[in-house]
């Protein structure tokens, strides 16, 4: 059964890209390969991708730089960073980016195929819970079930606007 996301693989090892879509391919509508960050760059211009995952070290635009781009231009999708060196520094600098998650390299098909899917369903839970917000009179239980789904404090709207 494919689930209707897409997803973007940023990898220069064109051999990792084309295994990991394989692996992929299976359980999502649509996977997309690009070699490094300035062409994911030019695929995210022209498609609109649920989750991209990302190695960090690459040449023409690094995995961090691909992120730092999209955080300028306000996109906002959920990025996953593959790394077979990652340095405390690396790994904190990517966090303070916004990366949702890190694979190790090697990769192994369970390790990856659990974190695009808990990504995927944070993420879910991330926008129901601003589209019940944005309801003019939202449901309070929607709104807690899916704040506890991601681990969420209930903060009352009047203690938001102080």
């Amino acid at each position: 059964m494919s689930l209707k996301y897409s997803i973007l693989i940023v990898e220069d090892e064109i051999d990792l890209g084309e295994s990991l879509r394989e692996l992929l391919m299976e359980d999502y509508n649509r996977i997309d390969i690009a070699i490094d960050g300035s062409e994911a760059l030019k695929k995210i211009e022209s498609h609109k991708y649920d989750l991209i995952i990302s190695d960090i070290l690459m040449p023409v635009m690094s995995g961090l730089d691909l992120l730092r781009n999209l955080r300028l231009k306000g996109v906002q999708t959920p990025l996953i960073f593959m790394t077979g060196n990652g340095t405390k520094d690396l790994v904190q600098s990517a966090i303070k980016l916004g990366a949702v998650d890190f694979i190790d390299k090697p990769i192994t098909i369970g390790s990856l195929k659990e974190v695009v899917e808990s990504s995927l369903q944070i993420e879910e839970h991330k926008k129901n819970i601003l589209d019940l917000e944005r309801d003019s009179q939202p449901d309070s239980d929607l709104i807690r079930g899916e704040q506890m789904a991601l681990g969420i404090k209930q903060v009352s709207r009047d203690r938001r606007k102080n």
